[in-house]
């Protein structure tokens, strides 16, 4: 009965959709894979999508248009479209506030070596136009308490071997997946000899929910194609440019199965299940990142 009801429930949500434009924006994924996998219950599979705006090399999305350029940031490209398109007007304080930010933010500081020179450009041209304290709200922000949890687990599973760190954020809720970047911008910048931090982590929405495997991966820019690692190592449905990748992909039935198995509050258990598979993991980045080098 469950079934017959959750499936009428899918079937609604996706009819809503069919008629609302789908447009995709900074990710190479097409809705239901990788990163977007969640979103495989809420849009028609026979829909095609209208848009992609990205900033990612080797697009695996079969849309009708495709605007991509090699920026650093891809909140770029939102500001040429916006100006590009004579749409300045809708470029309000908090707008200007975002894609400020957003460049800043991807392009740490304008200093990867992925920063072009429309990053700068439009970097430049936004200052004058943003609210000062909303930026300062943003940059100064507090991380979760969670943040301190999945530290402590990147620092229980952890290897490092030369310059290249290998670290497992352990089992993870969807509003936690980002703190995965934040964590691995830390190891790359802050620590002295490091030039590449891959880091791992399940998603686990509960008992009965599918599992994903979470991985993030930055460098230096010049130590490896991130884009070919990310698609040889963790598949077609990860992706990257230079210095940064990651993705998301849906855990077999047996697997998830088995966590589901395992008591919530065993975290001992957890954690062994978990080493189990980071351990195969670590062999898998060691090897494909010596192939792509």
């Amino acid at each position: 009965c469950m079934t017959r009801i959750n499936g009428h429930i899918e079937e609604r949500i996706q009819n809503r959709f069919r008629d609302f434009p789908i447009i995709i924006v900074d990710t190479s994924c097409a809705p239901g894979t990788g990163n977007l996998s969640y979103l495989s219950e809420i849009f028609p599979k026979d829909k095609k999508v209208d848009l992609v705006i990205d900033h990612h090399s080797n697009p695996s999305v079969d849309a009708k248009y495709y605007y991509n350029e090699p920026y650093g940031s891809c909140a770029s490209i939102i500001y040429e479209i916006l100006t590009k398109y004579r749409q300045n007007n809708k470029i309000d304080e908090t707008v200007a506030t975002c894609l400020y930010f957003a460049i800043e933010n991807d392009t740490v500081n304008l200093k990867h070596e992925s920063t072009t020179v429309q990053d700068v450009d439009y970097h430049n041209k936004l200052r004058e136009r943003i609210n000062t304290t909303l930026y300062e709200s943003i940059v100064n922000f507090k991380f979760p308490e969670a943040m301190l949890d999945i530290q402590r687990q990147c620092f229980n599973f952890y290897s490092k071997i030369g310059g290249t760190i290998i670290a497992g954020a352990g089992f993870i809720l969807p509003s936690q997946k980002s703190l995965l970047a934040s964590i691995a911008d830390l190891f790359l910048t802050r620590y002295d000899g490091i030039s590449f931090v891959c880091i791992v982590g399940i998603l686990d929405e509960g008992p009965g929910d599918p599992k994903r495997m979470v991985a993030c991966v930055r460098n230096t820019g010049d130590v490896i194609d991130t884009d070919r690692f990310m698609k040889e190592a963790f598949g077609q449905g990860f992706g990257g440019r230079k210095g940064t990748g990651g993705g998301m992909v849906e855990m077999s039935k047996i697997t998830s199965m088995a966590i589901d198995a395992i008591p919530e509050d065993d975290y001992a258990q957890r954690d062994a299940f978990f080493r189990f598979i980071f351990d195969g993991i670590q062999h898998m980045v060691v090897d494909t990142k010596r192939k792509v080098e």
